[in-house]
């Protein structure tokens, strides 16, 4: 009796693991015994509801995070997404996801990552366009805080005629070979040797 779920009073509920050994961790396991998983069928998933007595939207899931099959399972298989959820004036929709191979997506148009503690520095995804890095320190007062891009090498040793750092510009063109080559770049040389007192690019 290793295992036990016990009531938090005003709180909830709390699963424990007794044993004090080394390395007896206490796991949550959700477990579909589904036969046939394919792609896009949710394999376990965790949602956050209000009983806000108001009731519509309020009492719609306003969070969610699920285990989402990526292919269908077999013997070799088990391709599985993680999708957030969250919501504003609906039911949670996925916002952002990992996949199966470790990248993160937002999946959202205009989206933004936001950093620093004061929030200042975001990066926003711009439809048919790209991507726009903007410091958002200013208003009244605000002098000479300008947003700045910058590409650092650590290389120990940098040498005369080393590349510190370089923009490249590629085309995505489907002929290949020589459409999908550098077409035009911007690279900062270093001119001699770099050290304590000489940084010459």
């Amino acid at each position: 009796e290793e295992i036990s779920l016990t009531h938090v009073a005003d709180s909830g509920l709390q699963l424990t693991h007794t044993a004090t050994g080394d390395n007896t961790p206490v796991i949550l396991t959700l477990k579909s015994s589904e036969a046939d998983l394919i792609s896009g069928e949710t394999l376990g998933e965790i949602n956050f509801v209000s009983g806000d007595t108001d009731g519509s939207d309020a009492n719609l899931t306003a969070a969610g995070i699920a285990a989402v099959a990526s292919g269908t399972f077999g013997a070799a298989s088990n391709s599985t997404k993680l999708s957030f959820r969250t919501a504003q004036s609906e039911v949670a929709t996925e916002k952002m996801y990992l996949s199966p191979s470790g990248n993160l997506a937002l999946v959202k148009d205009g989206a933004t990552v936001t950093m620093g503690a004061d929030f200042e520095v975001f990066l926003t995804h711009r439809h048919n366009e790209g991507l726009q890095i903007s410091h958002t320190a200013g208003g009244s007062g605000s002098d000479n805080i300008p947003v700045k891009l910058t590409l650092k090498s650590e290389e120990d040793v940098l040498a005369a005629d080393e590349v510190i750092g370089a923009l490249d510009f590629k085309g995505g063109d489907s002929g290949g070979t020589d459409a999908v080559l550098v077409c035009a770049g911007i690279e900062a040389v270093a001119t001699d040797a770099h050290a304590a007192d000489n940084n010459s690019a």
